[in-house]
């Protein structure tokens, strides 16, 4: 069964309705009749198609304003497409909303694919469907990558040792700033801290920036002396002339 967060969700939706005219408001609650008028005999598919066809639509109605929850800050046809993917997910049998979301990602273009992973552990407080998550993470649009990495509670809360070091490593080849990795510090592991220091060898000897907040994934005490030696000479010194 995939639980969502219902008064997340709740709230998500004042907000959006508060931000935005009638007319919008009116199209909003159009769709989701839509999607509810597929009950009690809908298929993943069809349902799929109905989010892929408003999510498509969104743009003509709606803009990019600003609308902050908490500590994230959301676009207004970014929320909507969320919103309208959390009602297209309550609607489905139980039994089928993993392919659903499956469908949901395969006819998502990277804008919509953003939009989804964003509030996936809301509209999913369990981790039913992060296996499409962590699949995503596979993902060379760093605006999407960085959805997935960066803020975001599922890397390590779900991810094992080698995904989540693979994801973190990802994060410092793209500059993304690593230290936005939610719960960074409780999964740094040897193997990740040996890894850094290594890429930060290799931009050192070709005279390259490191990766920003690269120091933020190391713990020197998983590190040999020289490795040690090295991350104390990058701190004092920076890059070598």
């Amino acid at each position: 069964m995939v639980s969502s967060d219902k008064k997340a969700i709740k709230q998500l939706t004042q907000l959006f309705t508060d931000t935005v005219n009638q007319e919008q408001i009116d199209w909003f609650y159009s769709v989701i009749g839509l999607i509810q008028a597929t009950l009690p005999n809908n298929t993943p598919k069809q349902l799929a198609k109905l989010w892929s066809e408003a999510s498509n639509n969104t743009s003509h109605y709606l803009d990019n304003t600003i609308i902050n929850y908490k500590t994230t800050s959301w676009e207004c046809d970014q929320l909507a497409r969320f919103l309208l993917f959390t009602h297209t997910l309550s609607c489905c049998h139980e039994l089928q909303r993993k392919e659903l979301c499956a469908l949901c990602f395969h006819f998502a273009d990277d804008i919509e694919a953003i939009a989804i992973t964003r509030g996936l552990h809301l509209a999913d407080t369990e981790g039913k469907l992060v296996q499409q998550f962590i699949e995503l993470s596979n993902s060379n649009y760093p605006p999407l990558f960085a959805a997935i990495a960066l803020n975001h509670p599922w890397p390590a809360r779900y991810f094992n040792t080698e995904a989540f070091n693979q994801l973190v490593l990802k994060t410092l080849f793209l500059d993304l700033d690593a230290s936005q990795i939610i719960d960074l510090k409780k999964r740094h592991n040897p193997a990740l801290s040996i890894l850094a220091a290594d890429l930060l060898r290799e931009r050192l000897l070709t005279k390259r920036q490191p990766p920003q907040a690269i120091l933020s994934v190391i713990e020197p005490q998983h590190l040999n002396v020289n490795d040690k030696a090295l991350i104390n000479r990058f701190y004092l010194e920076g890059i070598p002339a």
